[in-house]
């Protein structure tokens, strides 16, 4: 899905992983713009879902800090709510 300057939604795939679903929507606040970021999984079967609830997981979480973090250097002082994965 993709609304221009509101909403980008896409589906990535990556061998070894499950397939996540990411969505990165914009809204204008004042004279400014609320980022929102999240990203969605289905943990796999057996052993591999263990993986995906533990590893996987903290890792998405910290790419997501990361996104933040890297905004904030670029544009300035960004207000940001807790990143998290549903």
């Amino acid at each position: 899905t993709f609304d221009p300057y509101r909403l980008i939604e896409y589906i990535s795939v990556q061998q070894g992983l499950p397939d996540m679903r990411h969505e990165r929507g914009f809204t204008t606040v004042g004279d400014g713009v609320e980022y929102r970021i999240a990203v969605e999984f289905e943990p796999r079967p057996g052993l591999r879902g263990a993986f995906d609830r533990r590893l996987v997981r903290r890792a998405v979480e910290r790419a997501m800090q990361r996104t933040i973090a890297n905004l904030e250097g670029r544009l300035g002082a960004v207000r940001t709510s807790e990143p998290g994965t549903r």
